[in-house]
Order: C-alpha cells, then structure tokens, then sequence
C-alpha cells in the first residue's frame, strides 16, 4: 500500500492508502498482484536479475522450511510502525521502539537457515526421519 500523498490525484481518494495494480507479461507468462511490487519482483527473476527460490535453496534432500531472519524483521517492523501510529498510540509506539525494534535489529543480523530432511525412497515404509539445520 502507499500513502494517499503518492497518488497522482489524492483528493479523489476516500483512503489513507492506495493499492498500484500491476499486471505485466512476459513470454508466455502473465503476472497480476494488487502490489506493483510483488510484480516486478517476479519480472526480475523472470530476468534472472534477482534469485528464484530454487537457486538459493539446496537441491539435495528434502527443504520443507526456509528461515529468512532479515524478511521477518523487516516485515515485522513496518508492519509494527504501521499499526502503531506515533500521535494516536504513543505509549506502545514507545513500547515498540524501546523493546521490540532492538530484537528485531537483533533478529535481522541472523544467517537465513533451511530445514532439510533425508530424501527417501519412493514406497518407503513410515519412519522417522532425521532433520538437519543448513545455513546459507
């Protein structure tokens, strides 16, 4: 979302907030998201200009879990400042910046982690299988 400010006639808006609508297409491959963000990241990798999840990710074994301490932090800290706007909620705004935004800087400097898991056999009977924690 962005500001009303941002938005080439803001006085025709009813909202804070406006969503940029995107949709692109590249060769055979259409892309549509109320954020013009999310979209262009896709063209990016689309481009090979910006990593897919497949090369940064190992190929080796099964990864049901990526961990990616940066995304998290950032995603929790606009989130956090969004909702807790300074003039309407100054004591938790505060709160926030005193207590939270020091763990979530914490949080940020973190490697990114996956979880993999043994790669079995197809038709393998049940059983447990051992987990193994891989930065990246």
């Amino acid at each position: 979302q962005y500001p009303k400010a941002q938005a080439a006639q803001p006085d025709q808006l009813m909202s804070d907030y406006f969503f940029r609508v995107s949709l692109a297409m590249q060769n055979k491959t259409m892309l549509f998201s109320l954020d013009d963000t999310l979209v262009n990241n896709a063209l990016q990798t689309l481009n090979k200009t910006r990593p897919a999840m497949v090369d940064v990710i190992p190929t080796e074994g099964i990864v049901p879990v990526y961990i990616n301490p940066q995304g998290v932090a950032k995603l929790l800290r606009n989130e956090t400042l969004t909702s807790l706007p300074k003039n309407l909620e100054p004591v938790f705004y505060n709160a926030a910046q005193t207590l939270l935004m020091p763990k979530l800087d914490a949080l940020s400097q973190q490697p990114r982690y996956v979880m993999k898991l043994a790669q079995m056999e197809p038709g393998a009977a049940w059983q447990w299988l051992p987990i193994t924690w891989q930065p990246l």
